[in-house]
């Protein structure tokens, strides 16, 4: 009996060690985020990293300041060196489906959702509320000079105009080229320059035209004038986060702390919270943890 007894408490011992190490090896290893290098990114990502570390208990590497944006995170999640990334609509349905068309709101974003998990394996997590779609951002002179309303009318003065914009921007499928085609503009001189830079260069005269996002927080502190997009170029740009499935999986309260970021943060809120990055010089991460408390999630 006594070596029956010592048998079975072997097996347990070794059943119990083998969970622990499961257990312990689980909890240890990181999920690995992927961000742009805008400070709408670095300030989701501070909030992304608060919600998932305190209210799933997992831990976050970040990976930041990722230019290029979808072209180098969308690749690193196929290739699984990333397990989430905050994504837009608008880009995801462009860019990375390749789509043509752009049905209302509610339908892309179910056969975007579904085309998501079908191809890639991936899952979009809630939508966080905000749209930063792209536009585009004249002086207020050059506005005024040439009576600039609408992007039609920037096309029939565009070939004594410069035109500035991130490299990103000439390099994505629903960026430069197609914008120029769709509306026949033909710039005198169109270069990238540094994403921080863009409103320095148009605010300095060496750019009379740039490409803005909606949710900049500069647009509250500077004399540019957004244009209207008649022809509907740019489709909605609604931001949620994009994990692959297998992390879910593996992590089951992810998804929770994930949909916390659901519905949270409007147009105003997020162009706020940029304009005190970019034009105030405040931290991410100070800003991120101020808006969360706001929220009483913090």
């Amino acid at each position: 009996m006594a070596g029956k007894r010592f048998i079975i408490c072997a097996i347990l011992l070794a059943l119990f060690g083998l969970v622990s190490c499961g257990q312990d090896q689980k909890s240890d290893q990181p999920i690995r985020l992927g961000l742009d290098n805008t400070a709408e990114e670095a300030i989701l990502g501070e909030l992304l990293v608060y919600l998932i570390e305190t209210k799933a208990g997992i831990k976050v590497e970040v990976t930041p300041d990722l230019a290029g944006g979808e072209t180098v995170m969308h690749p690193a999640m196929v290739k699984g060196d990333l397990d989430l990334y905050p994504e837009y609509t608008g880009t995801a349905w462009l860019a990375i489906l390749k789509e043509k068309e752009i049905p209302e709101r509610e339908e892309l974003q179910r056969r975007l959702f579904e085309e998501y998990g079908k191809r890639f394996n991936f899952e979009w997590v809630g939508l966080y509320g905000f749209n930063n779609s792209y536009g585009l951002g004249v002086t207020g002179k050059v506005a005024r000079e040439y009576d600039l309303k609408t992007y039609s009318d920037l096309a029939k003065v565009s070939e004594g105009l410069t035109f500035r914009a991130e490299s990103g921007f000439f390099e994505r499928e629903d960026g430069f080229k197609g914008l120029t085609e769709t509306y026949g503009m033909k710039f005198k001189e169109a270069r990238d320059v540094a994403f921080s830079l863009k409103y320095n260069a148009i605010e300095d005269g060496q750019a009379d035209v740039i490409n803005i996002f909606t949710t900049d927080g500069r647009l509250a502190n500077t004399d540019v004038v957004t244009l209207v997009d008649d022809k509907n170029y740019f489709p909605e740009y609604r931001c949620g986060t994009v994990v692959r499935r297998e992390v879910l999986e593996k992590n089951p309260k992810l998804k929770d702390a994930l949909m916390l970021m659901d519905g949270l943060i409007d147009d105003a809120s997020m162009a706020g919270m940029n304009f005190k990055v970019e034009s105030q010089g405040r931290e991410p991460k100070e800003v991120a943890q101020e808006f969360l408390t706001e929220k009483g999630l913090m």
